[in-house]
């Protein structure tokens, strides 16, 4: 009988053992998953990734929450507590994260533990606009604190609030305590400081700031940073110090894609600086490639190439560079304008039309970024059309566009001598602008109006077969043929492409001579007796001698251009 209470009582005391066992393997498991979770958030947070951070962090604080629930007065509580400090804090939800922290302190005899937690409640404090009490909450924990990441962390927030309070070296000085203390905050310090050195106009150290964060491969997640960085600092000191800014992505160890993003970023300040060469190289190297940033590169050397245009046929070139980057809407954009400028001065030189100049001078000027074309179209105009009352306006937008003593002094003088013409007497003043002056640019508006309809529809009739050919060239051949040539050395290609411009060409010839009888396939705008040595904007063998175009006489049929005052009237 006594054998078998005592059996009893040992199983009972078996189970209860069992069930404590349990219970406290329960406990710790939620602690340990709420580390994990805790860890992992940071790391997210790390990498620029606030969703995840988030739901990591507020995991941590599901499950530290349960552990503590658990037993408030046990081994781990304080722990639990922590992690629930910590967590809500980098959640932004300082009411939560300041009451777990302080029962934390009220109730835990871990000396690291307090030290971590008043390092935290400084955080807070400073997040919450007391930053005196912040300040000082962290200058008495921070050298308590055995966490190397968490002191790192402190001395950032302690450099922010400096920098916010007006005392700037104390920031710069507590960014560098920061750096040093600990690689892992090495990105978000380089971030701070590029940010600081903006906002404080120091370059030195905005500059430190991006090289790091170029270095680092964890940086790439910051791409868009650095990019609107260096957008801002172009600004502020100018496009050649803002690509020395970039300059550490020659060496940047970030993927092809995002360094190749921020290398384009600085051949375009490089270019925009003045230093066309070396962005040159730069764009070109980029454009060998096939992804979207090789095809924004070409569009790059494309616009950088028609900056410098002054004659027609140089077209060829930039088209044979932008057929590859078809695929963007920016390169067929480009494709059409040029095509659009050639047909205007093509109407002009074979239908008398002489505003069809006027026209493409200012699609030159205004959609192709190519100011040197536009001048000898605006020059051209005037010279065609002596003694209308736009020639004063093309003689002032080709001022506008050259800061070339010999080039300005004839213009200048020519318009000296239009004293009476109504743009002249309207540059006077505004009062000077009269209904007649209204009535004039109306009837300019409408007719390049009409020549920009039939411009276009010309060019829509023309282009089918082109635009095919090029779109066949994008898709079949490209992949293939980028990838030989730049085996065989070839930079940009533009030996390939150049033999393609000229297939497509003879298909617009072909176009040409069924729409304009006469015109040979070497005659790309104009008729071959009308060519003339003396200007200089159009192919050799395409230029139409004055007495041509002065004597022209409108060709009959319902193509015929409107006359000025036929343009007046609609």
């Amino acid at each position: 009988m006594r054998a078998g209470r005592h059996w009893v009582k040992s199983a009972t005391a078996a189970a209860t053992l069992c069930a404590c066992l349990v219970v406290g393997c329960a406990y710790f498991n939620a602690l340990y998953n709420a580390r994990r979770a805790f860890e992992d958030a940071q790391a997210a947070r790390l990498r620029d990734q606030p969703l995840e951070a988030a739901s990591a962090y507020q995991e941590a604080i599901d499950k530290a929450a349960r552990s503590y629930r658990s037993d408030e007065s046990g081994r781990w509580a304080d722990d639990a507590l922590y992690i629930m400090g910590r967590a809500y804090f980098h959640s932004g939800d300082w009411a939560r994260s300041r009451a777990a922290l302080e029962r934390l302190l009220a109730t835990s005899s871990d000396s690291s533990l307090h030290a971590g937690a008043r390092v935290y409640l400084g955080g807070v404090a400073l997040a919450t606009g007391r930053r005196d009490l912040g300040m000082r909450l962290l200058d008495d924990a921070l050298e308590e604190v055995p966490d190397a990441m968490l002191r790192a962390e402190a001395h950032l927030w302690r450099a922010r609030a400096a920098f916010d309070a007006g005392r700037a070296q104390e920031g710069w000085a507590g960014l560098d305590r920061s750096e040093a203390v600990s690689r892992e905050l090495k990105v978000a310090v380089a971030l701070e400081r590029l940010a600081r050195g903006l906002e404080n106009d120091h370059f030195e150290n905005a500059r430190a700031g991006a090289t790091t964060v170029l270095e680092q491969e964890s940086g790439e997640a910051w791409a868009d940073t650095v990019l609107a960085a260096a957008e801002r600092a172009s600004l502020l000191w100018g496009a050649g110090s803002a690509a020395a800014m970039l300059a550490a992505a020659e060496r940047s160890e970030w993927a092809p894609a995002a360094r190749s993003r921020i290398r384009l970023e600085r051949a375009t300040l490089l270019a925009r600086a003045g230093d066309s060469v070396a962005a040159g190289e730069m764009a070109g190297e980029l454009a060998r490639g096939d992804d979207r940033t090789a095809r924004e590169a070409r569009i790059a050397l494309a616009r950088w190439r028609l900056n410098s245009v002054d004659r027609l046929e140089e077209f060829e070139e930039v088209r044979a560079i932008l057929l590859p980057a078809i695929a963007l809407s920016e390169a067929v954009r480009l494709i059409d304008y040029m095509e659009h400028v050639g047909l205007f001065v093509e109407r002009a030189a074979m239908a008398g039309d002489h505003l069809a100049l006027f026209a493409g001078a200012e699609l030159a000027r205004d959609s192709l970024g190519s100011p040197r074309l536009a001048l000898q179209l605006f020059t051209l105009y005037a010279d065609r059309d002596r003694g209308s009352a736009w020639e004063a306006k093309a003689l002032m937008a080709a001022l506008e566009l050259t800061d070339d003593a010999q080039e300005r002094q004839p213009l200048a003088a020519r318009l000296s001598q239009l004293d009476d013409n109504i743009y002249v007497q309207a540059s006077a003043g505004a009062e000077a602008r009269s209904a007649d002056y209204a009535m004039v640019e109306g009837r300019l508006g409408t007719s390049l109006a009409i020549l920009h309809q039939r411009v276009a529809a010309e060019a829509a009739n023309r282009d089918v077969a082109v635009r095919e050919a090029a779109r066949s060239l994008d898709s079949i051949r490209a992949a293939e043929e980028l990838v030989r040539r730049i085996a065989a050395g070839d930079s940009l290609l533009l030996d390939s492409l150049r033999l393609d411009s000229l297939r497509l060409d003879s298909l617009r010839a072909d176009s040409l001579r069924s729409s304009a009888p006469g015109v040979t396939p070497t005659d790309a705008f104009f008729a071959p007796d009308t060519v003339s040595q003396t200007d200089s904007i159009l192919p050799g063998d395409s230029v139409p001698r004055r007495d041509t175009l002065e004597h022209a006489q409108p060709s009959p049929g319902p193509g015929r251009p409107a006359s000025e005052s036929e343009a007046g009237a609609a």
